[in-house]
């Protein structure tokens, strides 16, 4: 039997569990085309790697700004998650006393 337990604040989940996946890519705009982006010669790159097999190693996902991410929330930090999923309101401007 398998334990999963919360990402976030680290207890145990029994009952319900929520996963969150999260994809990472850079924003691309077809309008913004170069010279450079059409110079390139994408059919050599797939053979290259059709060739090479699967034996080499995989490049880190992160090489170029891409990823994805998961992962297992409890009931109650998902909702949390759902009110603020990117954390902004933990996050609070430093007062600094005027010395």
């Amino acid at each position: 039997m398998q334990h999963f337990s919360c990402d976030l604040c680290g207890c145990q989940i029994d009952d319900q569990r929520y996963v969150v996946h999260v994809e990472l890519f850079p924003a691309f705009n077809p309008d913004e085309l170069s010279s450079a982006d059409l110079d390139v010669d994408h059919l050599h790159a797939v053979s290259q790697s059709i060739m090479q097999g699967e034996g080499l190693p995989v490049p880190p996902e992160d090489v170029n700004g891409t990823g994805t991410l998961q992962f297992d929330l409890c009931r109650e930090c998902q909702l949390r998650f759902r009110r603020d999923p990117l954390g902004k309101s933990i996050r609070s401007p430093m007062h600094f006393s005027e010395n």
